[in-house]
């Protein structure tokens, strides 16, 4: 038996080199995948409300990535044992000097080395800044196609009197996962464009803040604001503050409920009034093991500059919005409502609003004094804590019809706007049903995490 067989059958110990290879062609498909949904508004909750993730997206991205770039850089060491062509370890690792199969062997070793820069980008983002990391991210574009290329094209027996079967297994799963690969990427641009184009509700950069009514959309808006405040909110929320880089109004006006994306890579609603024309506000909550909100809790100084584009969104008031507002919110998930209160009350709206918010406990209340200063100074408002912690005073431990019914008894003549975790919206948009709320004036706004 040569040293290229084991005792299964005359099996090859190159044959693993090809397996390792789908499998890794299978992991990278699978994160570019990953990598698509997770800086978009993709919640898989809302999406397969019955399926439960092992872990969120990113850390699955993360971890399948790490495990991607083992299979790659095992998949080629199997050569070295080959029959017919053994490789050596020069040959695996410097381009074009393969024995057999130069060019798509060749494509395969910069495919590891785009994956191993992608990776050691990621590893250090702190240090070279988002921005940059995400341009260099974007290398992932070109890795995959060079990687499919390699692991179609390349005879896998490196024996030129052999023809490639294109339908063999190993070939269809190249060719699944290039199709899937494709179908992806173009499912990303096309979000990506109708996010960018299609109107959404605006106004005018004028001084004045936009009104109640909403206008068409310029298009969004793109540049640099520098941060000039962090106020803590909670143990787990801060608040970031950006103004112009150059000082003066902003350049752009949003309507309360709106959405921007910071660095290309997140979208958090702005919690500040659109009516505070000196500067923008983000109430952005700390995920573990997230990527995005570590970095903005920890990693960014004062008076660093981040890009932003926005606005976004239709999670809004309209013009033609009935005086009777109900705004329920869960933890975060209060961002929208904080801006919308704030521009209504400045304008002195004359509807009724009440805030219905829930959060674990008091601490957990994002912009107590100001929620609670508001309610003093403001007939028409009116804020219900419903803090979920047992043993702490509240409305209650959880919302339930039986307190939506107690506290808004005129609840189906209201608009009604929730933003929060997920299987809350799902629960108090069925409660609103049965007390009789249409389903026309029941808003709700998902938001990705992390």
């Amino acid at each position: 038996m040569s040293l290229d067989t084991i005792g299964l059958g005359g099996l090859a110990i190159s044959d693993f080199t090809a397996w390792f290879g789908w499998l890794a062609t299978i992991l990278l498909t699978l994160n570019l995948a990953l990598g698509v949904l997770q800086p978009l508004r993709y919640d898989p909750a809302v999406r397969w409300p019955h399926r439960r993730l092992p872990a969120s997206i990113f850390k699955l991205h993360k971890w399948i990535g790490y495990t991607a770039i083992g299979v790659v850089l095992v998949h080629p060491l199997f050569l070295l044992w080959h029959a017919t062509h053994p490789f050596t370890l020069s040959a695996i690792y410097i381009p074009f000097t393969a024995p057999a199969e130069t060019l798509y062997a060749a494509l395969g070793t910069i495919a590891m080395y785009l994956l191993l820069t992608v990776t050691l980008s990621s590893y250090f983002r702190a240090a070279i800044g988002l921005e940059f990391w995400k341009w260099v991210h974007y290398a992932t574009y070109a890795l995959l196609p060079v990687f499919l290329v390699h692991g179609l094209l390349i005879n896998s027996s490196l024996d030129p009197k052999r023809s490639i079967d294109y339908f063999d297994a190993g070939k269809l799963i190249v060719e699944t996962c290039a199709l899937v690969s494709v179908a992806f990427v173009v499912w990303r641009l096309r979000y990506t464009w109708v996010a960018r184009h299609v109107k959404v509700p605006s106004a005018p950069a004028t001084a004045t803040p936009p009104a109640l009514s909403v206008a068409n959309s310029l298009a969004p808006w793109t540049g640099k604001l520098r941060l000039t405040d962090i106020t803590v909110e909670t143990p787990r929320v801060k608040t970031f503050r950006f103004v112009p880089e150059h000082g003066g109004p902003l350049p752009f006006t949003f309507v309360a409920g709106q959405y921007f994306e910071l660095s290309g890579i997140r979208n958090y609603t702005a919690s500040s009034s659109p009516g505070e024309r000196g500067h923008v506000e983000f109430s952005i909550k700390y995920e573990d093991g997230g990527f995005f909100s570590p970095h903005m809790h920890d990693d960014l100084a004062i008076g660093r500059l981040v890009t932003v584009r926005g606005p976004y969104g239709h999670f809004t008031i309209p013009n033609d919005a009935p005086h009777r507002l109900v705004m329920i919110a869960g933890g975060v998930g209060v961002t929208p409502s904080l801006s919308q209160i704030r521009d209504l009350l400045d304008r002195r709206w004359p509807g009724r609003i009440d805030l219905i918010y829930s959060t674990a406990t008091v601490a957990d209340v994002i912009r107590a004094d100001e929620l609670a200063q508001l309610a003093a100074d403001h007939v028409n408002f009116r804020l219900v804590k419903v803090l979920t912690n047992d043993g702490m005073a509240g409305a209650g431990n959880r919302i339930t019809a039986d307190l939506l019914r107690a506290t808004l008894p005129d609840v189906a003549q209201a608009q009604v706007y929730i933003c929060g975790p997920t299987p809350m919206m799902a629960a108090v948009t069925a409660m609103l049903c049965q007390l009789g709320v249409p389903s026309s004036s029941v808003f709700t706004e998902s938001f990705a995490v992390g």
